[in-house]
């Protein structure tokens, strides 16, 4: 009984400490790998808490390898754009201009029920009233109103030019430069651009 406690109250507090280690996000905020992980911490923690014929240490190793190979395909995706998008996806515009996409919406196998729902909870009656509407890799609908202004076009994120973006902008790399003025594109962490309001640059931190 008392070994039975004590083995549980160890792996209570490893699997606690795995969480903290994977961050403060909600369920529902999850990227895919990231709910399997602690889908399987869940079930690797159960079964050495109900068979104490299992000794502790092949019940924590697992959970020290899965917590191991959640930090690096953090640190991975956080290093690699195209590793990032193999790992976790990239956002879908399922809506713009008012109209949904439907060929996206049915590669993401989305229909129109569940799309107007969601519209709903962010207090939007009909697509009509959509500026532009963006699933997220985490599952969650961002969408914006029409009367809500222009959206802006990220045209550097983490040291990197997005060449798609600068194109619907209308810019070249060398007028970039000039709105950035003496700060190189690896310099900045972020840089957001719409006609009406120019260029907002975040510079990465030293």
């Amino acid at each position: 009984m008392i070994l039975s406690f004590v083995r549980t109250v160890i792996l209570y507090f490893a699997v606690i400490l795995s969480m903290r280690v994977m961050g403060k996000r909600q369920i529902g905020e999850l990227q895919p790998f990231e709910l399997v992980v602690t889908l399987m911490l869940s079930d690797l923690a159960a079964v050495p808490m109900q068979n104490t014929g299992i000794p502790l240490l092949s019940g924590l190793l697992p959970i020290v390898a899965l917590l191991i190979l959640e930090i690096v395909f953090s640190y991975v995706s956080l290093k690699s754009k195209k590793l990032r998008t193999v790992i976790i996806g990239r956002p879908s515009i399922i809506i713009r201009d008012g109209a949904p996409v439907e060929a996206e919406m049915r590669r993401l196998r989305v229909n129109i029920d569940d799309l107007l729902e969601e519209l709903r909870k962010k207090d939007m009656e009909s697509v009509e009233e959509v500026a532009i509407a963006i699933l997220e890799t985490d599952g969650t609908l961002s969408a914006f109103p029409k009367s809500g202004g222009p959206l802006p076009y990220t045209l550097i994120s983490d040291g990197r030019i997005i060449t798609k973006n600068m194109e619907k902008c209308g810019l070249s790399e060398k007028a970039l430069q000039k709105m950035l003025g003496g700060t190189a594109p690896k310099d900045v962490f972020l840089a957001t651009y719409t006609k009406e309001g120019g260029l907002s640059v975040q510079k990465k931190e030293k």
